[in-house]
């Protein structure tokens, strides 16, 4: 990822769609990347994405961290 301090891949579905996660300044952020373009995947109101998997459809599965500092899972579909 472009300005990242660390970029991790953690899957790439048949569509060539690879998502995961990278850090910055402002913490950690899911990412997809299509082999032209970078897209930020972010839970509205978490404090740290990550994305760790992508299926043939494009659906999103990966986990969130809310500002009490709890874990969630998530699907973004």
């Amino acid at each position: 990822m472009p300005g990242a301090s660390s970029t991790a891949a953690w899957d790439i579905n048949p569509g060539r769609v690879v998502v995961g996660v990278y850090r910055d300044g402002a913490g950690f952020h899911g990412f997809t990347y299509n082999g032209e373009s970078f897209g930020r995947i972010d839970v509205p109101g978490a404090t740290a994405t990550r994305v760790f998997g992508v299926n043939a459809g494009g659906d999103l599965v990966g986990a969130y961290v809310d500002a009490a500092g709890r874990t969630h899972g998530f699907l973004a579909r």
